[in-house]
């Protein structure tokens, strides 16, 4: 692994939540229910979704078409409050508006970009360098 760039990701969100524990999730979310009106009366979008991500850990969400996929994405971005239910990021709750935890989000997204485009610069010069090492082309 080149400089070790990648394993500095964890630490990097330990320092950006103060401290913490590999043991604790970055996003939790318990409960959401959410709702919305309709011609019909309201219609349920979500009811009693719960999960937890972990540091380090990728995580898909997956369902059919109109399962609510795009709804708790909303409710996690802050960009609906949920009927029912709380998400936190980083053990502090998102609420619609929340725009310190926002800032925090875009904070670490930037840094592990950074990190990541470093990771790619640095392994596609180490390939090169190897291979003007390791291969002679006679043309």
């Amino acid at each position: 692994m080149p400089d070790g760039r990648i394993s500095e990701a964890p630490k990097m969100i330990g320092m950006l939540r103060g401290g913490g524990s590999a043991d604790e999730p970055v996003l939790s979310v318990r409960g959401l229910s959410q709702s919305f009106k309709s011609g019909r009366g309201r219609i349920r979008a979500l009811d009693g979704v719960s999960f937890d991500v972990m540091p380090g850990e990728v995580f898909g969400l997956v369902g059919e078409s109109g399962s609510g996929k795009t709804t708790v994405g909303r409710i996690i971005t802050g960009i609906y409050d949920p009927c029912g239910g709380s998400v936190s990021f980083l053990g502090e709750t998102i609420r619609v508006g929340s725009e310190d935890i926002r800032e925090r989000i875009r904070k670490i997204k930037k840094q592990i970009d950074a990190q990541a485009k470093a990771t790619r610069a640095s392994g596609v010069d180490g390939l090169m360098h190897e291979y003007r090492e390791n291969v002679n082309l006679e043309l």
